[in-house]
């Protein structure tokens, strides 16, 4: 059972990101954070019994690898998983081919335009509202609600910070520095006293800052000394920047269950390994509880959304810590470099192939299929077909088969443009392809046969005079299927007249003829405004030429053939 369902999680993971979409990506990033979630879990019971500051280094590196999985997932090399066999539970939804576009060769050259075609209109859907579009506006709200709340909460501890007023009683300012000299602090965060009966807390990352209660004249001098080595304690092991950055991944996965229970787990394991820090020093088991229970008797606790500052002693952790506090069999040591590096290797061993996790499907994907021909009916095999994705500019060729089918299983929603080419054919492209998750958009082509084009020159001695330009090819017509091109069996060469030698005039003829099935030149026509003289000249020697006929297919066809004649003159 336990592997079936990491079985189905690994492939809904490798499957939700490929290109789908923002969607797909909160999908993704659901299933793989349970999957980060759960191996913390499970490291966290397998280190039960070692110190707070173990385990608390195991909740650091989850939220840690939970922030970075979503830039990771965006910049990683796809590793690709082939999905199984039950998971795709989605048939896509096949609508009639769409209409086809012809293909025409611009009158300036060679780029193909594409006659704009109405697309069929589609049956409106029963659905009105498109679900997972709704889930991914349900998922933002809750993220800005997230973060909302943590902006409330420090807008206002920083309002208490600034009201409050710093503590100048030498005998706490010097007590301050001792216990900074014996956490090995660079320096002595800034220490002050609100007007509040609040819950001592350390506040602040770059400049921190330790918050009394308005009461603080009258605690003891042992007091005093528990309270600010167990703030300090928090601010050696920058517990509010971990916090905060637990706070930012609720924010990303606030819909995971698991996720909050982990920064519950956080806040508790540095609230243990702070009271392991202070028990270190010196302080007695019971004072110390003693201490903290009268704290949390007399002063008010801090609320929920106050998570960017570290509190020394919540209501609803209080029970578990007097029970760690009072264990004298409790591992109380620091966490060590080589038990640090191992768990931050764990979970890079982990985040970085889940970020490189790709499926082979998607259930949001969409598909793109469809069938070549040729004008007389039968199939192209093997043209190569193209689509280009227009939002993000990404491509996926692919071969089509010998049945000239094609087919782009599992490609991202979006506009694309689709391309088909072969060798003797000529291009087809087509413009704005959309693509709806669990929809084919299926649509057939129909390939024409390629022009024929021959070039001859004319060269004769002489003087040049001027020189007519070539004007542009003319429109091609289209071929396709098994293609056999024509070529030149017999070729006369034109004769450079006489009349236009010794006038020194040189042009370039072009001529649009037709070939006909037994390869003859049916007819020639002069598409240019070149000299008369060496028109007529290339005109009388092209219809004396003949050809090997195209063959479409193995039977023979006619085409159209631009033949260019240059008459120029050598010095």
């Amino acid at each position: 059972m336990t592997s079936w369902l990491m079985r189905d999680l690994v492939v809904a993971a490798a499957g939700a990101d490929s290109a789908a979409g923002w969607r797909s990506f909160v999908w993704s990033l659901a299933v793989r954070s349970t999957l980060v979630l759960l191996l913390a879990f499970g490291l966290n019971g397998l280190w039960r019994r070692a110190s707070a500051a173990v385990r608390h280094r195991i909740w650091v590196s989850l939220f840690c690898g939970l922030l970075a999985l979503p830039p990771l997932s965006l910049v990683m090399p796809a590793w690709r998983v082939p999905p199984s066999v039950g998971s795709q539970s989605h048939a896509p939804v096949v609508f009639p081919a769409a209409k086809m576009s012809t293909v025409k060769a611009g009158a300036q050259g060679n780029h193909p335009t594409v006659s704009p075609v109405k697309e069929p209109q589609r049956e409106s859907s029963s659905v009105p509202v498109d679900i997972s579009q709704l889930a991914l506006l349900v998922w933002a709200a809750g993220c800005a609600l997230v973060i909302l709340r943590l902006m409330m909460g420090s807008i206002r501890v920083g309002r208490m910070a600034k009201g409050a007023k710093p503590v100048t009683n030498l005998e706490w300012t010097g007590m301050l520095r001792v216990l900074t000299g014996q956490l090995r602090l660079k320096r002595a965060p800034g220490l002050a006293q609100c007007e509040e009966a609040t819950m001592p807390m350390a506040w602040g990352v770059s400049r921190p800052i330790i918050l009394l209660p308005n009461d603080v004249d009258r605690w003891s001098r042992e007091r005093m000394q528990i309270v600010l080595c167990h703030e300090l304690a928090h601010i050696q092991r920058r517990d509010c920047l971990t916090q905060l950055l637990g706070e930012v991944a609720c924010a990303v996965y606030w819909f995971n269950p698991l996720v909050w229970m982990a920064a519950r787990r956080l806040r508790r394991e540095s609230e243990r390994a702070c009271d392991d820090r202070v028990l270190s020093l010196g302080t007695g088991a019971c004072d110390y509880a003693g201490h903290l229970l009268d704290l949390a008797r007399t002063l008010r606790a801090p609320a929920a959304s106050w998570a960017a500052a570290v509190a020394m002693a919540r209501p609803s952790q209080l029970e578990s810590r007097m029970v760690s506090i009072l264990d004298v069999n409790r591992d109380r040591r620091g966490i060590t470099r080589r038990k640090g590096w191992t768990i931050t290797l764990i979970f890079a061993g982990l985040i970085l192939p889940m970020a490189a996790l790709r499926g082979a499907a998607n259930a949001d994907t969409g598909k793109i299929s469809g069938r070549i021909f040729d004008p007389s009916g039968a199939v192209v095999p093997a043209a190569m077909v193209t689509a280009t994705n227009l939002d993000t500019h990404t491509r996926q060729a692919i071969t089509a088969s010998e049945a000239g089918e094609f087919e782009f299983p599992a490609i991202a929603p979006g506009k694309y443009q689709m391309e088909i080419s072969k060798p003797g054919f000529g291009f087809f492209r087509r413009e704005n392809v959309v693509v709806k998750p669990h929809e084919d958009a299926r649509f057939d082509v129909v390939l024409q046969v390629g022009l024929v084009v021959q070039n001859i020159d004319v060269v004769a001695k002489g003087r040049r005079k001027n020189a007519t330009e070539p004007r542009p090819a003319p429109k091609r017509i289209r071929v396709g299927g098994n293609l056999q091109a024509a070529h030149v069996l017999t070729q006369v060469k034109p004769v450079y007249p006489e009349e236009a030698l010794a006038q020194g005039i040189e042009g370039t003829v072009l001529l649009d003829a037709v070939i006909s099935m037994e390869g003859n030149v049916l007819s020639g026509e002069v598409i240019n405004n070149p000299d008369p003289r060496l028109a007529k000249a290339a005109l009388d020697a092209v219809k004396q030429w003949h050809y090997q006929p195209t063959l479409l297919n193995g039977q023979p066809i006619e085409v159209v053939t631009t033949i260019t004649v240059r008459f120029h003159l050598e010095d």
